[in-house]
């Protein structure tokens, strides 16, 4: 998985479009977009890097309006912002250049490198240390969004993964998948249709009797001309077995060498 910085570039590899246009009302400058941008971002990888303390929605949120208050701007002018450097991506990616230029420097001037989560031992570990945000259109490199990771000392069998993000914006229907492969050829599926915007989580659990080699997953997007999706706040995050989350894994299908068992 790659750092934050490197694939929020690639998330936003989209078609210049457009001359330049002032904001409006109720749209925060990009001055002062970049600013809180960059803080909102620390704010993320703070609760990223103390998901013990910061293991709720409830917690994580509260980060985010601490962030928000500090810039003085209200959730609904976060949201309405985004939505309108989306819909002026010429905009948009001149702020997230800037974005990325100060986030870049203030990680070089701490000394700081990036982590592989999947090394990290311990519980209730969030893994995803790839973009937090992304926009996703007909011109984005690819409709899907996808992840993989392999097995290290740290997996344990009967883990289970939650895969957690919020969509807005999207008018079709997604589809979402987690998979999990085993040493004996066996694989874990389970595979969802999403309808509405909105918070989105999917669990896959590993087996207690069998080795995994790897996790991996996708969310695809059917986009019609000129549609932009946004995926914020994504999450995944490993727990160790505990018996209501193993009981899930019924909620998966097991396919074996090409036929299901």
């Amino acid at each position: 998985m790659r750092r934050l910085v490197e694939t929020t570039v690639g998330a936003i590899m989209l078609a210049i479009a457009g001359s330049c246009s002032p904001t409006p009302d109720g749209v925060i400058s990009p001055d002062d977009m970049v600013d809180l941008l960059v803080d909102v971002h620390k704010g993320e990888a703070l609760t990223d890097v103390s998901y013990s303390k910061y293991n709720s929605d409830t917690a994580r949120l509260s980060m985010r309006r601490v962030v928000l208050n500090g810039h003085g701007v209200t959730d609904e002018q976060f949201d309405t912002s985004l939505v309108w450097y989306g819909n002026h991506l010429d905009q948009y990616i001149k702020v997230y250049d800037r974005v990325i230029e100060r986030l870049e420097n203030d990680f070089e001037k701490a000394g700081n490198a990036p982590v592989n989560r999947s090394m990290l031992p311990g519980d209730s570990v969030n893994m995803w240390d790839e973009g937090s945000t992304y926009v996703i259109s007909r011109r984005s490199p690819s409709e899907f969004l996808r992840f993989r990771i392999e097995r290290d000392d740290n997996w344990k069998n009967g883990d289970s993964y939650t895969w957690k993000f919020k969509i807005f914006n999207s008018s079709t229907p997604v589809s979402l998948g987690m998979y999990v492969d085993y040493t004996d050829g066996s694989t874990d599926i389970k595979t969802e249709t999403l309808e509405e915007d909105g918070w989105k989580e999917m669990v896959v659990v590993l087996d207690s009797l069998r080795t995994p080699q790897s996790v991996y997953g996708f969310v695809r997007f059917d986009l019609k001309d000129r549609e932009e999706v946004f995926i914020d706040s994504l999450s995944l995050v490993r727990h160790r077995y505990d018996n209501p989350t193993y009981i899930r894994r019924h909620e998966q299908r097991r396919m074996h060498y090409g036929g299901k068992e």
